[in-house]
C-alpha cells in the first residue's frame, strides 16, 4: 500500500522491509507523472529503466571512480607548478640579460668621460654586475673601440653564464654589449 499523494512517505524506526526513504517519494512522483502509480514499486522501477532505454539514454553503470579527484588534482597541480616555475625562470633570464646590458652601457659611458679610459669602463662594469647579480657574471668583461656611423665609440662586451636553473648555467652563453661615444 502506498502513502497518499499529499503526505510524504515515512520510514519505520527499524529501517527494515517496507521502510521508505526520502528518495522513494521522488520515484512515486515520477511514477504518477508517467502513469505507473497502479503498479507495485518493483515493477515501476523496471518500467522506469526500460523507459530510459527507449528514450535513448545510456544505461546507468556504477563504475568505481573513487580517488579520481585526487589524481586529477595531482596532475593539474604538477602541470601548473612546472608552468609557474618556467615563467619564473624566464623572468630571471630576462632580468639577468637586462641587468648585464645596463651595466655594460653604464660602464661604457663611464669609460668615455674626459678623465677615464677603457680600464675604468671594465672595472665599473664588473662592479655594477657584482652589486646587482654576483661576481661570477663579471668574470669575462672586455672593452674595445668601435665605429658607428663614423663616430668613434667605446664598446664594452660582457660574456656571462646563461641562467638555466636559478642562476646556474653554462658559461659564455649570454653575450651583451654596451656602447658610448667618446667625448670630444
Amino acid at each position: 500500500m502506498h502513502p497518499p499523494a499529499d503526505k510524504p512517505a515515512r520510514a519505520r524506526d527499524g529501517g527494515g522491509r517496507g521502510a521508505v526513504s526520502r528518495h522513494d517519494g521522488d520515484k512515486d512522483r515520477v511514477a504518477r507523472r508517467i502513469g505507473l502509480s497502479h503498479l507495485p514499486a518493483r515493477r515501476q522501477a523496471v518500467w522506469l529503466v526500460q523507459d530510459r532505454r527507449r528514450a535513448g539514454y545510456p544505461p546507468r553503470t556504477r563504475r568505481p571512480e573513487r580517488g579520481a579527484a585526487v589524481v586529477d588534482f595531482v596532475m593539474v597541480g604538477a602541470l601548473t607548478t612546472v608552468f609557474f616555475l618556467a615563467v619564473v625562470q624566464l623572468a630571471l633570464v630576462l632580468h639577468v640579460r637586462n641587468t648585464l646590458i645596463d651595466a655594460a652601457a653604464s660602464g661604457a659611458r663611464y669609460g668615455t668621460l674626459a678623465d677615464r679610459g677603457a680600464g675604468d669602463a671594465r672595472e665599473r662594469t664588473a662592479q655594477l654586475i657584482g652589486v646587482a647579480l654576483t661576481a661570477d657574471f663579471a668574470r669575462d668583461v672586455s672593452t674595445g673601440e668601435a665605429s658607428y656611423g663614423g663616430i668613434r665609440t667605446l664598446e664594452v662586451t660582457v660574456r656571462a653564464p646563461l641562467p638555466v636553473v636559478g642562476l646556474i648555467g653554462p658559461t659564455g652563453m649570454l653575450e651583451v654589449k654596451g656602447h658610448a661615444a667618446f667625448q670630444p
